[in-house]
């Protein structure tokens, strides 16, 4: 969260918006099984700008960095300078990250968002790559656990190298667990979330925010080549579909 470390493998800036020259290496033939989450990249952006600007602020980094350090180390990692001298971002010396956040209109800080977002956006990219191609590795989709918990555990705790005996005690802890302890409603044999994510709490600020961050240049190349690169469907709408 916030300012973390350089991009994977060699720490160059120019590996760290692309997949390439960035080799990431997984045992192919061993005991581990690697379990990859992702999540459409518009869909991540737009829940942090949601999450990030709520009454309450959720979480300390926001309130503890810069927006100044972040806007240099964004800088660091091959974010242009253009899109963020265009926010204010490098002249805000006395405003932490969140209430520089919420000095903005919305179109900017989501604009915000993505540029802090984009390094762990193509870190997830690089990640799936390599572990696409692996027998021991298992992807999974953040949105087919919105659709489905319940049916999308089962399916992860299935591929797991477990015994049958154990797959299933443990697709009932989980579910027993997910019921008490997180917002979630039960639909027949499924559980599903009610939570506060933008895009399932109100679809039309979901399309609205993704419209916005899709008219950016930057923004929409980006998006583009990681919705390629991870196996998406473009969700946009003229005039700013890929």
């Amino acid at each position: 969260r916030g300012l973390q470390n350089d991009c994977p493998c060699y720490g160059n800036a120019t590996n760290c918006l692309s997949i390439g020259n960035c080799v990431q290496e997984f045992p192919v033939n061993s005991n581990i099984t690697w379990v990859h989450l992702i999540r459409h990249p518009l869909d991540t952006v737009i829940s942090a700008f949601y999450y990030h600007t709520r009454e309450v602020s959720p979480e300390t980094w926001l309130h503890e960095t810069k927006i100044t350090d972040v806007a240099e180390w964004l800088i660091r990692m091959g974010i242009p300078i253009d899109l963020l001298e265009h926010i204010g971002a490098l002249n805000a010396h006395h405003l932490s990250y969140r209430q520089f956040l919420l000095s903005l209109p919305a179109s900017q800080g989501l604009l915000l968002e993505f540029l802090r977002s984009s390094i762990d956006l193509w870190q997830m990219a690089r990640l799936y790559q390599r572990l696409m191609h692996l027998p021991n590795a298992i992807i999974l989709r953040f949105e087919s656990f919105q659709l489905s918990f319940a049916a999308s555990a089962e399916e992860w705790l299935l591929r797991m190298p477990l015994p049958c005996t154990a797959k299933r005690t443990c697709l009932e802890n989980v579910l027993d667990d997910v019921s008490k302890h997180c917002n979630m409603r039960h639909t027949g044999r499924s559980l599903t979330p009610r939570h506060e994510h933008v895009h399932e709490h109100n679809s039309t600020v979901r399309d609205s925010a993704a419209q916005m961050l899709m008219l950016v240049p930057f923004v929409r190349d980006q998006v583009c080549l990681l919705e390629r690169i991870l196996g998406y469907v473009s969700k946009q709408t003229e005039p700013a579909h890929c």
